[in-house]
């Protein structure tokens, strides 16, 4: 299993906290937990697709390419197979400043990367 986190250039740091690749054999299955936390993100999966839950409710498909709003309480991911996932881990407020949407509107989910306004075709 890897997991990297890189640094952004200094011209970027008030909007981007850091990227990350991860990438790996999850084998039969791998329940991976995290905390709440104040951050966005930008996600790319390129491997398996991968389920995620909140408050042990329901398990939910990820979308291959996402954008995650604010958690507020511990999700939990649960992984098959082989896993590649890269993303942007965006500050508070850089999905306001770069594309004017509000953190309420994506608090606890995650969402396709269409919901953005002004991607080109060729990302989503």
């Amino acid at each position: 299993m890897r997991y990297l986190k890189i640094q952004p250039a200094p011209t970027l740091h008030s909007l981007v906290a850091c990227y990350f690749v991860w990438e790996g054999d999850a084998g039969e299955g791998l329940k991976v937990q995290s905390p709440p936390n104040c951050f966005t993100s930008i996600t790319f999966n390129y491997e398996n697709q991968y389920w995620a839950s909140q408050h042990n409710s329901t398990l939910n498909l990820v979308p291959r390419a996402f954008v995650s709003g604010q958690f507020t309480s511990n999700y939990t991911l649960e992984l098959k197979g082989t896993i590649g996932v890269v993303g942007i881990v965006l500050k508070p407020c850089s999905l306001y400043n770069i594309f004017g949407v509000r953190m309420t509107q994506l608090v606890n989910s995650r969402v396709p990367l269409s919901f953005l306004p002004g991607l080109p075709e060729a990302i989503l």
